[in-house]
C-alpha cells in the first residue's frame, strides 16, 4: 500500500517500506548494507569528522565499512558531472556570441555603405569625424541592446524548459533560478562587443568626403 511519495532523491529510485517487512521479503537475517546518519551541525567539517568517528568505531567491532558519503561530497558529485553541460552551454554562448558580432560589424558595414549621401549631408553642414563616428557606433550598441532584450525576454521560459528536460533525462529533480546577475552581466557584454563591432563600420564612415557622397551612386 502506497501512503506516499518521497521526492528529492539523487539516483536511482527509492521506495521506503517497514524494516520487517523488507528483511522478510529480502531474508537478509537482520543485516543491513546502507547507513544513513543525520548529524545536529550541518557543515563540512562536522560531517567529515561524523564520518570518521563511525568509520572507526565499525572497525573497532571488525564491521568493515567500504566507503563513506558526506553531504557535501555528494553534491560535489552531481556539481562536477553537471558542471560539463556548463562548459559546453558556455562555449555554445560564446560561439554565439562571436557570431553576432560579426553579423553585426557585417550589417553595420552594409549600413555605412548604404548611408553615404546622408553622411556627406552632415558633413556639407559641419558635422566631424568624432560626430559621425558616434553616430554609427551608437547605432551599432542600440542593436546589440535590442537584441539582448529579445534574447532576455526568451530565456526565462526557454531554461526553465530546458531544465524540465535535463531532470527527466538524468533521473533527479532539478530546481529553476533565474540569475537577474547574470542577464545584467549578459547586458554589459553585449553593449562592449556591439561597440567593438561597430568600429571597424564607423571608422569608415568617419573617412567620408564630401566628394565621396557627391560622386555615390
Amino acid at each position: 500500500r502506497v501512503v506516499g511519495i518521497a521526492r528529492g532523491d539523487v539516483g536511482a529510485p527509492t521506495a521506503f517500506t517497514t524494516r520487517d517487512f523488507l528483511d522478510g521479503a529480502l531474508n537478509a537475517g537482520g543485516a543491513v548494507e546502507e547507513l544513513q546518519v543525520t548529524t545536529e551541525r550541518h557543515d563540512v567539517v562536522s560531517q567529515a569528522t561524523t564520518a570518521r568517528k563511525l568509520t572507526d568505531a565499525f572497525a573497532a567491532r571488525q564491521i568493515r565499512v567500504i566507503e563513506t558519503d558526506t553531504q557535501n561530497q555528494t553534491k560535489t558529485l552531481i556539481s562536477d558531472s553537471l558542471s560539463i553541460l556548463v562548459v559546453f552551454l558556455g562555449i555554445l554562448a560564446a560561439l554565439l556570441a562571436c557570431v553576432g558580432g560579426i553579423g553585426l560589424s557585417g550589417t553595420m558595414s552594409i549600413n555605412v555603405l548604404e548611408s553615404t549621401r546622408e553622411i556627406g549631408v552632415m558633413r556639407a553642414v559641419g558635422a566631424s569625424n568624432k560626430s559621425i563616428y558616434q553616430i554609427f557606433i551608437t547605432e551599432g550598441v542600440i542593436v546589440g541592446v535590442a537584441s539582448w532584450a529579445i534574447g532576455s525576454a526568451l530565456s526565462f521560459p526557454l531554461s526553465e524548459w530546458l531544465t524540465g528536460a535535463l531532470a527527466n533525462a538524468v533521473g533527479f529533480p532539478l530546481s529553476f533560478t533565474f540569475s537577474p546577475g547574470g542577464v545584467a552581466l549578459w547586458l554589459a557584454l553585449v553593449v562592449a562587443m556591439s561597440a567593438l563591432a561597430s568600429l571597424l563600420p564607423a571608422a569608415r564612415a568617419a573617412r567620408v568626403s564630401v566628394a565621396e557622397a557627391i560622386a555615390y551612386e
